[in-house]
């Protein structure tokens, strides 16, 4: 291997050792002055607590060439200041990065011809073209190329565009939808003002009101409490009821005023109630 092949263009992470087992008055010139027998050292990090400040005795050493990372890590005991410590590969978390390619003609470039054109950026994981079930398994104008590190990803984004086999595509960012967007906003058909323990809300619970809309709590009552009219399991609750299923019955002449008093409907008459909220 030649000098240039095992400078610092190998990549951090094909040059960074962890160490473990340091004792805690370690500082970073003497890690420093530990490894440089194997090789200039580029850059150590010792970690510490963020609460305390305390040194948690591990850190990470980047060489400045892979030669000199390969003797360190030949030696995985190493005394360091009396002490033994532990030398091995930095394991790192590498996150994969994905890409939109569009404006793909139907024929003519196959996804090996894919493939083979984007391994010229970086390691490819996957690549995935949608086809067209309507037409025969047609494959769609667009597809996703995965690659093993994100920075691949970015670079390729910030191109915008490429030419493969004598076509124009262009590449966009894949943005990934939060699952956590979905849902709610159900059932509601028209809107209410909002008033104290009124109206149960939207979604699962829906509207309250009179009759209500789904499992919400009556008319002016908290939820679970059928305040009057009752609650029905199923089909139509009675004036300020809360239906589990289906609409309350909703009669335009017994509509109370929310801003002051209610109506309260008993077996035969109607009783004014002051609203308590």
């Amino acid at each position: 291997m030649t000098g240039d092949e095992s400078t610092s263009s190998a990549g951090e992470d094909e040059r960074k050792l962890f160490v473990g087992g340091l004792p805690h008055e370690t500082k970073h010139e003497d890690v420093k002055e530990h490894f440089g027998k194997f090789g200039a050292v580029e850059k150590v990090k010792l970690m510490s607590d963020q609460a305390t400040g305390r040194f948690k005795g591990f850190g990470f050493v980047v060489f400045e060439e892979v030669s000199a990372y390969a003797a360190a890590l030949a030696e995985p005991e190493q005394e360091i200041l009396g002490r033994m410590a532990t030398v091995k590969r930095a394991t790192t978390k590498v996150k994969q990065g994905k890409i939109y390619v569009g404006k793909l003609p139907v024929e003519g470039i196959p996804d090996e011809d894919l493939r083979a054109h984007f391994e010229q950026f970086g390691t490819v994981v996957e690549v995935v073209r949608p086809v067209d079930k309507t037409k025969n398994d047609e494959p769609k104008q667009f597809a996703f190329v995965t690659f093993e590190k994100e920075e691949i990803a970015r670079k390729l984004v910030k191109l915008g565009e490429d030419v493969l086999n004598n076509h124009k595509i262009t590449i966009k960012p894949v943005i990934t939808k939060d699952p956590g967007m979905g849902g709610g906003m159900m059932g509601a058909q028209r809107p209410h003002p909002p008033a104290p323990h009124a109206w149960g809300g939207y979604g699962q619970q829906a509207y309250g009101g009179y009759g209500g809309y789904g499992g919400g709590a009556g008319y002016g009552a908290p939820q679970g409490a059928a305040p009057y009219g009752g609650g029905a399991p199923q089909g139509y609750g009675g004036y300020g009821g809360a239906a589990r299923r289906g609409r309350g019955t909703h009669p335009t002449d017994w509509l109370p005023s929310v801003c002051d008093q209610i109506f309260c409907p008993t077996a035969n008459q109607l009783q004014p109630a002051t609203f308590a909220p």
